[in-house]
């Protein structure tokens, strides 16, 4: 039954969140006067918002290092969420020029794709695209972690069976200056690459 057939509206303190009744001028409890009352549901519906929600929130990188714009070929729209340096386990490459046995250069997450650019030189560094997995395409990826070091192993579909590609020793780099950051936790990767696959970002 609603107000106007004898039932009080409940009402509450703005103020001090406490449910006071309509009939009375301040509120009991602080001391607020009446213009701070509002009624019930308008209160409730704004307070979740005080405690942070529990996923992280990602947000997209403003700018890339100028040294790996041009190598990223980021189409139109194309945003970037993370960079890291990573090297790519040769194990799960078909490169036969290089001897060593990891690749090094920079992993890139976008909300398209995984992106590897082979980094060259000691001084004067360059980068080239080595590797471009779009999420669609995955058949799957696991992101792991020992002794804080992170990994991540990603599956997509070969002509015969299912191609593994390795990144190792991921970590997470100033996308403008490349400089090292504090490191994610593997979790916090995890959720990120989710949020990617899924287009949640």
């Amino acid at each position: 039954m609603g107000p106007g057939f004898g039932e009080p509206i409940a009402m509450i303190c703005q103020r001090c969140k406490t449910w006071v009744p309509s009939n009375v001028n301040f509120c009991p409890n602080c001391g607020a006067s009446k213009d701070q009352f509002v009624q019930d549901g308008t209160v409730p519906a704004l307070m979740p918002t005080v405690s942070p929600s529990p996923a992280p929130a990602f947000q997209p990188i403003g700018a890339l290092s100028p040294l790996v714009l041009p190598a990223a070929g980021l189409r139109p729209g194309e945003r970037v969420f993370q960079v890291w340096r990573a090297g790519l386990d040769q194990g799960y490459s078909s490169d036969e020029d290089s001897t060593s046995n990891s690749i090094g250069g920079l992993l890139l997450a976008t909300d398209q794709r995984l992106i590897f650019l082979q980094e060259k030189g000691v001084l004067s560094k360059s980068y080239k695209p080595r590797e471009s997995l779009e999420w669609g395409q995955m058949k799957g990826y696991r992101a792991t972690s020992m002794l804080h070091i992170k990994g991540l192993e990603v599956q997509v579909p070969a002509r015969i069976g299912t191609k593994r590609h390795q990144f190792d020793n991921l970590y997470e780099v100033d996308p403008q200056s490349l400089k090292p950051l504090a490191p994610w936790p593997v979790e916090q990767t995890r959720a990120l690459l989710d949020a990617l696959a899924q287009r949640r970002l």
